[in-house]
C-alpha cells in the first residue's frame, strides 16, 4: 500500500524512532515496497513506495525553513514545472527530483498552487518547530491519506487504517454510519472510514494541521460551464481525441516501461488505440472466465493495435486464494468480491513495471453520467434526485436488513446512506441530473471504489490513469448538450479516429462501433424475443448474462460456500454489536438453500466479518512476495 505516513506529537510520548518503524511495518504490503523516513524529537515523516519513480531519498528538506516533504506518486510533466519555477526566480539544481520541485513550489507559492498539478500524487509537508502538517491530494483522490488526532494536540496520518495499529492512543471503534454505507453501496461515502475518528483527506483537498486542529478545504471542485461552445460534433470530438492521445503519450514516455489493461469495454480500448506506435513493444493484459467478452474482445483489440497480448483464466479458486489479502489491503471498506484484479499481478510483473488503467473520469460524460428515471435535460430538486439516486445506486435496501443489523448499526442504516449522498451534493449543486450524478461519482465512487483497483495494483507495480488527465477532463466537461444525450457519439468517435476498432464488439451490447445490418437485425430480434417472453411469463422468466468476466453470485453458492458458512458462524459481527447472529444465520440459510438470493447482503457482511477478524483478532494474511 504505497503512501505517505507520519505524525506530530507535542507530548513526546510517541517515541518517534520506534513509532516510525512500527508505522512502516504496519502498512507495508509487499516485499517490493521500500520505506523512506526520518524522525525528529517529536515527529516523523515517511513514504512507502516501490522505488520505480523516484530514486532520490525522501523526505526532502529545505535548510532555510526546516520543512520536510514526502511524495507518493508522480506528476506527469516535471520539466514543465521546473521551467515555471525557474522563470519565477526559484533556485534549483541541475536535475531536481519531483519531491524537490514540489517542496520548492509549496514554499514559494503555497499549497493552493497544487491545483493544476496534473498527475497521480499525495503529498505531506511537515514543519516540526511550527507544529504543522499539510496533507494534499490530487483532484481525483487517486492516492489515499487518512488521519486521526492524537491525545495532547497531535496528529497521525497514514495511507490506510492499518496505520492506526502503530498508535495505542488512537481509539479503534466501529463507525455505524460507515458500516451502513458499506452495506448499502458496497463502499463508504465521504470522509468516513470504518473507525470512528479516523478520516479520509478528500480528493482535491488541503488538510492543514496547526495549533492542535485539522482544517480541510477543497482547492478544486467539478466545474460546470455556464455556457457551452457552439461547435460541430467533428470539431469537439477531434479535440477530445487529440487531448486523449496526449494524455496517453505523457504516461507512456515516462519510465518505467508501461503496458495496459485491456477489457471488452470502451475506455481501455481507447487507451490501447491511442498509444504511440513508435514504442518498441507495448504489452496488454486481460483476465476473466473462459469465453467472456473481456478476453474475446480484448484479444481482437490487441491484434488491431499491434500490441503483445496476454490473458489469464479467472477461476473461483484463484480469487478465493487472494480474498484475505484484498480485504486486508482495502481495510474492509470495499466489497471483497472486487479483488479479482490480483490475478494479473504475476503476469504483468513479468513484462512491465507500470500499467495504464481505464478509470473513467474524462469518459464519464459519454455513457455514465445519467440516472435511470430522469428526463436527462430537465432540472430537478435535490430531494427528487436523491429519491432516484437511492433507488438506482443502493445495492442493499432497508427491508433486506430487517432483523439482521442491530442497535446503532440498524439505526444508522435507516437514514445514514441517504445523508451520505446528500452531503456529497454540496452547496449550490447543479440542477441537471447527469451533473448531480457526476458530482457524487467524482467525490465518492471514483476515490473510494473505482480507484481501489489501481491502489491495489500499486502494491507490486506503478499504475497510471490517462482518463484522469486534467486537460482531458476539463475539456470533457464542455461536451455540447446534443452530444451529452447522444449515446452513439462514442461509436462515431471510434469510426472516425480508430477505424481499426470499428468492427470489434463492445462488452455489454456486444455490438461494434460500426455494426453490420445483420448484427443490428439479430440484436433487435433477440431483445424483442426477451421482452415477449418476459411479458408472457409475467416477468418470472430470467435470462442469464452470458460471457461475464466473473460470476461471484454463482460462486457464493458453490466454491465459496464452505468458506462463507465458516466465516458467518464465527459471529464477530454479533460480538461487535453489528448484527444479530440469528438474523445472519437466517439470511445464510435462505441463500444456501436456494429460497431467496441474498448475495447482495451476504457479501458486505462477509467482508466486514473477515476484516474484523484481521484487524481486531490479529489474523494477518500472507504479504505479497517479491
Amino acid at each position: 500500500m504505497a503512501g505517505v505516513f507520519g505524525f506530530i506529537d507535542p507530548t513526546g510520548k510517541a517515541r518517534p524512532e520506534e513509532t516510525l518503524e512500527r508505522l512502516g511495518e504496519a502498512i507495508r504490503f509487499s516485499a517490493r515496497e521500500r520505506i523512506d523516513g526520518r524522525h525528529g524529537a517529536r515527529s516523523a515523516l515517511g513514504v512507502l513506495h516501490l522505488g520505480l519513480l523516484h530514486h532520490v531519498s525522501q523526505p526532502v528538506r529545505d535548510e532555510a525553513t526546516g520543512a520536510r516533504l514526502v511524495l507518493d506518486g508522480e506528476i506527469t510533466e516535471p520539466e514543465r514545472l521546473a521551467a515555471r519555477l525557474r522563470g519565477a526566480g526559484a533556485r534549483l539544481g541541475a536535475n531536481p527530483s519531483e519531491p524537490e520541485l514540489l517542496l520548492r513550489l509549496f514554499l514559494d507559492e503555497g499549497p493552493e498552487s497544487f491545483r493544476d498539478l496534473d498527475g497521480s500524487w499525495a503529498v505531506a509537508v511537515l514543519r516540526e518547530e511550527a507544529g504543522e502538517v499539510t496533507l494534499l491530494t490530487d483532484r481525483f483522490g487517486s492516492r489515499q491519506i487518512l488521519w486521526a488526532p492524537l491525545p495532547g494536540g497531535g496528529v497521525a496520518f497514514f495511507p490506510d487504517l492499518k496505520g492506526t495499529l502503530a498508535f495505542d492512543a488512537i481509539e479503534k471503534r466501529l463507525d455505524p454510519r460507515a458500516v451502513a454505507d458499506l452495506i448499502a453501496f458496497q463502499y463508504i461515502y465521504g470522509r468516513r472510514t470504518l473507525l470512528s475518528g479516523v478520516e479520509l483527506v478528500p480528493p482535491a483537498s488541503i488538510a492543514r494541521f496547526r495549533e492542535g486542529r485539522m482544517e480541510t478545504r477543497a482547492y478544486w471542485s467539478l466545474p460546470f460551464p455556464e455556457t457551452y461552445p457552439i461547435i460541430s460534433e467533428r470539431e469537439w470530438v477531434d479535440e477530445y481525441v487529440r487531448l486523449m492521445k496526449r494524455a496517453v503519450e505523457k504516461r507512456t514516455r515516462k519510465a518505467p516501461a508501461t503496458g495496459s489493461t485491456l477489457s471488452g469495454g470502451k475506455d481501455t480500448r481507447l487507451i490501447a488505440a491511442a498509444t504511440p506506435r513508435d514504442l518498441s513493444e507495448f504489452h496488454t493484459f486481460t483476465f476473466g472466465l473462459r469465453g467472456c467478452h473481456d478476453r474475446l474482445y480484448g484479444r481482437e483489440v490487441a491484434r488491431a493495435v499491434g500490441a503483445v497480448h496476454h490473458d489469464v483464466d479467472l477461476t473461483p479458486e484463484s480469487v478465493l486464494a487472494d480474498l484475505d489479502r484484498y480485504i486486508w489491503f482495502t481495510d474492509g471498506m470495499v466489497n471483497a468480491k472486487h479483488g479479482h484484479i490480483s490475478i494479473l499481478f504475476p503476469l504483468v510483473r513479468r513484462h512491465v513495471d507500470a500499467l495504464l488503467e481505464g478509470a473513467p473520469p474524462a469518459s464519464l460524460f459519454f455513457y455514465a453520467a445519467g440516472i435511470p428515471g430522469f428526463d436527462i435535460l430537465n432540472p430537478v430538486r435535490a430531494e427528487v434526485f436523491l429519491d432516484y439516486y437511492m433507488e438506482a445506486r443502493t445495492e442493499v435496501k432497508p427491508e433486506e436488513t430487517r432483523g439482521v443489523l442491530a442497535g446503532p448499526f440498524a439505526d444508522a442504516f435507516r437514514e445514514g446512506p441517504r445523508e451520505s449522498v446528500r452531503a456529497s451534493l454540496g452547496e449550490k449543486a447543479p440542477a441537471f441530473p447527469p451533473l448531480l450524478s457526476a458530482r457524487v461519482g467524482i467525490r465518492n465512487r471514483l476515490p473510494r471504489f473505482t480507484n481501489t483497483g489501481a491502489r491495489y495494483m500499486r502494491a507490486v507495480m506503478e499504475v497510471r490513469q490517462p482518463f484522469c488527465d486534467y486537460d482531458l477532463f476539463d475539456y470533457a466537461v464542455t461536451i455540447p448538450g446534443k452530444l451529452f444525450v447522444d449515446r452513439e457519439v462514442y461509436h462515431r468517435l471510434i469510426r472516425r479516429h480508430f477505424p481499426e476498432l470499428s468492427r470489434i464488439g463492445c462488452q455489454g451490447p456486444g455490438l461494434p462501433a460500426d455494426p453490420t445490418l445483420w448484427q443490428l437485425f439479430w440484436k433487435w430480434r433477440v431483445e424483442r424475443g426477451k421482452r415477449w417472453i418476459a411479458g408472457v411469463t409475467g416477468g418470472r422468466a430470467r435470462f442469464a448474462q452470458r460471457k461475464r468476466t466473473f460470476d461471484y453470485d454463482t460462486w457464493l453458492r458453490g466454491p465459496f460456500r464452505s468458506r462463507a458458512e465458516r466465516d458467518l458462524r464465527a459471529d464477530l459481527l454479533g460480538a461487535f454489536g453489528v448484527a444479530d447472529p440469528k438474523g445472519v444465520a437466517r439470511l445464510a440459510e435462505e441463500h444456501f438453500n436456494g429460497r431467496i438470493d441474498r448475495t447482495r447482503v451476504l457479501w458486505p457482511l462477509l467482508t466486514l466479518e473477515n476484516w474484523l477478524r484481521q484487524f481486531f483478532e490479529g489474523e494477518r494474511p500472507e504479504p505479497f512476495d517479491g
